[in-house]
C-alpha cells in the first residue's frame, strides 16, 4: 500500500494549527491537549470528523484512514498508565550509538561485551557437543 504524503499546501495548514505538535511528509503529531479533548468529545458520542471540524482541523486534509487510526490510537494511549506520554525508553527497537565518559568506560565496556561473548560461545559449543552425542 502506497504512502500517503501531505501536499505542501496540506503540511502547512496542518503546522498552523494550535493543536498540532509537529507536521512531517507523512505523519502529524498531535498535542497532548488535543488528544484529552479529542478523547472528550469523541466519549459523549460526537463523531471524530466533527470533533476535528469543531476543533478547527479540516478531516479532509486527514482523510478517512487516518482519522480511523487516529481515534484508535487516541483511545489506546488513554488506557495507558503513562496516558499520552511517549512510553519510557520507546526508541522503536532502533539501536542508539553508544556514548562513553571516558576511554576507561568505553574499555570496560569492550572488555565486559568481549567477555560476554566468549560465555555465549562456550555454551554455544557445549550445545553442539551434546547434540553430537
Amino acid at each position: 500500500m502506497p504512502r500517503n504524503y501531505f501536499t505542501n499546501d496540506q503540511h502547512e495548514e496542518l503546522k498552523k494549527s494550535k493543536w498540532v505538535e509537529k507536521v512531517t511528509q507523512a505523519n502529524v503529531q498531535f498535542t497532548h491537549e488535543f488528544k484529552r479533548e479529542f478523547l472528550k468529545r469523541y466519549n459523549e458520542g460526537v463523531s471524530p470528523s466533527n470533533i476535528l471540524l469543531n476543533l478547527g482541523i479540516d478531516p479532509s486534509l486527514l482523510g478517512p484512514l487516518r482519522i480511523r487510526k487516529l481515534t484508535f490510537r487516541i483511545r489506546e494511549q488513554s488506557q495507558r498508565p503513562e496516558g499520552f506520554k511517549r512510553k519510557e525508553n520507546s526508541s522503536k527497537g532502533k539501536k542508539r550509538k553508544l556514548t562513553f565518559e571516558s576511554k576507561e568506560e568505553e574499555t570496560e565496556y569492550y572488555k565486559e561485551l568481549s567477555e560476554q561473548l566468549k560465555q555465549e560461545n562456550e555454551f554455544l559449543k557445549k550445545i553442539q557437543a551434546l547434540r553430537r552425542k
